[in-house]
């Protein structure tokens, strides 16, 4: 499949690897990134990229660099890097229209989850899929509804999204839609509203963990006050915050 998401600046060629391809790839990245998510494909692209180019360096021994630390580089969530990557990869191997795929996601279909059938066999079994009207809502709802009832999710991919991950969602759908005073003002409240739910989660496990440092639930919240003035502060300690919950071994039930 011929590849349509020409990404501004050099592509750097595949047989390039080491430093300068990964700070070049990181650098596009960033550059996409602060734009705005209007191009997620784009993105996705990149980042797929990204990963094939740090793993083969890492193959070589040369450099201790993971490609978990190279999406830390370039500033984007590591699970909205991976959504976009993901994305992408999926439209280059199904052969499905982006511009459906796109649709689809935003009605809660992402054919990139893992399903009982893969998105090429989707698109071998609903012949019209890719003909699909996508100015037509009514048409892409029926269908995102036929194809999770039909090709439900693996168990594996049932993890519930937090209130944050939904958010960072509707923020990456909401910058891709065409700039209007009402888009913006949408965009400017989800990242508000994101804002609002990392420092609530954040209090609720600082509050938690106060009486095991010998603090109280008045030293939480003044912790949590003065990280929530940073909004670059706030992102990295909840980002830590969720890390930590999910390495907590002993909250894990008994089998």
């Amino acid at each position: 499949m011929t590849k349509t998401h020409d990404v501004q600046g050099p592509i750097v060629d595949s047989s390039v690897i080491g430093d300068e391809a990964i700070t070049t790839t990181i650098s596009q990245v960033k550059d996409a990134w602060s734009r705005g998510a209007k191009d997620r494909l784009k993105l996705g692209e990149l980042f797929s990229q990204l990963r094939s180019q740090v793993e083969a360096y890492r193959t070589n021994e040369k450099t201790g660099l993971t490609y978990n630390q190279a999406v830390s580089k370039t500033g984007v969530p590591r699970g909205t890097a991976e959504r976009y990557r993901e994305m992408y990869e999926t439209v280059e191997s199904s052969g499905i229209k982006a511009d459906i795929f796109l649709a689809l996601a935003e009605h809660r279909c992402n054919l990139a989850a893992e399903r009982s059938v893969t998105a090429s066999g989707i698109l071998r079994d609903l012949r019209g899929l890719n003909s699909l009207d996508i100015t037509d809502e009514d048409a892409v709802k029926k269908m995102a509804a036929k194809i999770n009832q039909e090709y439900p999710l693996n168990p594996s991919d049932k993890r519930p999204a937090s209130p944050v991950e939904e958010l960072e969602t509707l923020l990456g759908n909401l910058e891709g839609m065409p700039k209007t005073l009402a888009t913006e003002k949408m965009i400017a409240e989800t990242r508000s509203e994101i804002g609002k739910v990392q420092q609530s989660s954040l209090l609720i496990l600082a509050t938690a963990l106060a009486p095991f440092i010998g603090k109280e639930r008045q030293w939480a919240e003044q912790y949590v006050d003065n990280v929530a003035k940073n909004s670059a502060l706030l992102k990295q300690r909840y980002a830590e915050a969720v890390k930590f919950a999910k390495s907590a071994a002993f909250l894990s039930e008994n089998k």
